[in-house]
């Protein structure tokens, strides 16, 4: 790429840096040198905004204009944006949590690019507590999202767990078209590794559960680390189910004791939208030719693969939209998200199987290879006019856990509710109050949380 040629004396420079890092290969990544590790970070960075300048560029269909933060999050059509005016930064405060990072593990490419959980703490914790814990995985269709992305948070979810009182852990993880089904799978692994073996990425802090009592600054507070309930939302509903087969596989998994999961219309299939030929697409409220998606993903395909070969594709772990909203919409309609996520980068390609498959087929395949027990009981629902994702899907899904799972899971414990007339994200700003089918789930949670 010409653009590297530029970057010579940074490139020299990561490679130099890498060489004094490679002692420390062995050691697990929170031990790896800290200094060393803000070097490479900086040199990295500087190589990624000369290199991925293209490929962003390619993300900004339709226009760069249409992606402007602060039109897009106030406004549409001169009416309030509904829930994407919470990207106010006082929002999860008005909600009772205030919000802190630190870095669980540092991803396995060149770029070694730090990876974040972000850390909800309510405002209703007392001294002398022992609070439960919440996961949280985001949606975004692998290729948006973040843990702190207000606008795609349940208000009933964050309203449950305040009243219980409980911290909810929310980790990020590789995005594509950059990263693949295996970067992921590796992300979610070193965040049941961190939590388990609770190890700390900040200086002087040996634990995150010593740092998080830091960071509260509550007398004699504790963590109820054993009583963990999962929740995913879209994509990151597919993340939780690896999560939970990752942890209980027999040979590798960490084995922490999940009490029970929620699946909120879980993208459990590879993410495909179907139309009808010669139909047009809407996007961003304008209609378009399928051929000129196609041409438009095709930039954005291009651009990845130059960086791949080059060996220096930026890894991106966070996207906040509107940026790189268009790679989940233009892979999905043109049925190219399939292969895109389960395409091997250089050094992959004796990667086990596993790793590159969906959420059916995950289920299928690992009934021989994971503890039933380690298994939670499951609340999925979804609604039955989700264009997204196929409700279908998820039935089948639930189908998959109990005819695979026989032992473990039954009509009682693998909860699949559809709700009429709803669509995909449907449920950020409803109140438990209001909705029987939300106070029924969480009926379900309580019950084993």
């Amino acid at each position: 790429m010409s653009e590297l040629k530029a970057l010579q004396p940074q490139v020299d420079q990561l490679k130099k840096l890498e060489d004094e890092l490679k002692p420390h290969l062995e050691n697990l990544k929170h031990e790896w040198p800290l200094e060393i590790m803000a070097k490479i970070h900086g040199m990295a960075g500087e190589i990624t905004t000369a290199v991925g300048q293209r490929l962003n560029e390619a993300m900004d269909f339709p226009t760069e204009e249409a992606y402007n933060e602060d039109k897009f999050y106030a406004k549409v059509d001169g009416k309030p944006n509904g829930v994407w005016t919470r990207a106010k930064a006082m929002w999860l405060e008005s909600q009772g949590y205030r919000v802190c990072k630190t870095t669980y593990t540092y991803t396995n490419t060149w770029d070694r690019v730090p990876v974040t959980a972000a850390f909800y703490v309510p405002d209703t914790l007392q001294p002398g507590e022992k609070a439960p814990i919440m996961w949280f995985f985001h949606g975004g269709g692998y290729c948006i999202g973040a843990n702190d992305f207000a606008p795609w948070l349940s208000v009933a979810s964050l309203a449950h767990a305040r009243r219980k009182k409980a911290i909810i852990i929310a980790p990020n993880y590789p995005l594509g078209p950059e990263g693949n089904y295996k970067d992921i799978v590796e992300s979610i692994n070193d965040f049941l590794k961190f939590y388990n073996e609770d190890f700390c990425f900040e200086k002087g802090i040996d634990k995150w559960t010593e740092w998080l009592s830091r960071q509260i600054g509550i007398a004699e507070l504790s963590f109820r680390c054993d009583r963990v309930f999962i929740e995913g939302e879209s994509a990151g509903g597919l993340a939780a189910a690896i999560a939970l087969f990752l942890n209980a596989d027999k040979k590798t998994g960490t084995q922490l004791n999940i009490s029970v999961a929620l699946l909120r219309y879980p993208m459990v299939e590879h993410y495909a939208r179907y139309f009808k030929d010669g139909e047009k697409i809407d996007f961003m409220n304008t209609k378009y030719e399928q051929g000129v998606l196609l041409d438009e993903v095709n930039k954005i395909l291009k651009a990845r693969d130059d960086l791949e070969k080059s060996g220096y594709l930026p890894t991106r772990v966070s996207s906040a939209p509107p940026r790189c909203m268009p790679a989940a919409f233009l892979l999905s309609v043109e049925q190219l998200w399939k292969a895109s996520f389960q395409r091997h980068h250089p050094g992959q390609e004796s990667a086990d199987a596993l790793d590159f498959i969906d959420g059916l087929e995950r289920a299928q395949a690992s009934a021989d290879k994971v503890d039933h027990k380690l298994l939670p009981p499951i609340y999925m629902y979804h609604g039955n006019q989700d264009t997204n994702c196929d409700y279908k899907k998820t039935e089948e899904f639930a189908k998959i856990l109990r005819d695979n799972y026989p032992s473990r899971y039954n009509q009682k414990n693998a909860v699949m509710k559809i709700i009429e007339g709803k669509l995909h994200g449907f449920d950020y700003g409803l109140k438990e109050e209001d909705e029987p089918f939300l106070q029924e789930a969480y009926k379900f949670i309580d019950t084993h949380w």
